[in-house]
């Protein structure tokens, strides 16, 4: 691996660090434009440009800004079958939007197995980039997730899903 690399944020714009195995080989200052930093990070393999990407992306998810599918390579290794068919359904979600654990039972192909998907969203190791949080009891409830409790109904409300008294979740 050639190293790796983060973007950072200043009031004149958003410069990075590129780190390799002996420190940093790369500062790219603020104002530096798109074209400059996207060629410096072409000269790195494309799981590098993947973190500075999510890094981003998550920036913008959490002052609001829509995302789509997170579209990111993840590690799913050791998840049973069922479990991996429960991420691949979830990760379907649309943003601001919301399924029951039932739902997702039913998607997965085991109609009965809502507490076996609810067991699934505790044990996920990539809350929000597989959106455990878009799913609530049937009941209308939010639930647990792999997350803090309160988070859940944050994230909710970040997407513009209206939370109310009754779904919050008893801490």
């Amino acid at each position: 691996m050639n190293g790796y690399h983060f973007f950072y944020k200043t009031p004149f714009g958003q410069g990075a660090i590129v780190y390799g195995k002996n420190g940093i080989k790369r500062h790219i200052l603020p104002l530096t434009d798109e074209k400059t930093i996207e060629k410096v990070l072409s000269s790195y393999d494309s799981s590098l440009r993947e973190k500075s990407r999510l890094r981003s992306m998550l920036e913008s998810y959490f002052v609001g800004k829509l995302i789509g599918n997170w579209k990111i390579s993840l590690d799913t290794s050791g998840h049973s079958s069922f479990k991996l068919k429960v991420y691949e359904s979830i990760a379907e979600i649309p943003y601001g939007e919301v399924r029951s654990y039932k739902e997702v039972a039913k998607d997965v192909g085991i109609p009965s197995g809502a507490r076996a998907v609810g067991m699934a969203m505790r044990e996920n190791r990539h809350p929000l980039l597989l959106p455990c949080h878009r799913v609530i009891a049937s009941n209308g409830r939010l639930g647990g997730w792999s997350g803090p409790l309160g988070l859940k109904e944050r994230l909710l409300s970040i997407e513009g899903h209206f939370v109310d008294e009754e779904m919050r979740i008893e801490q």
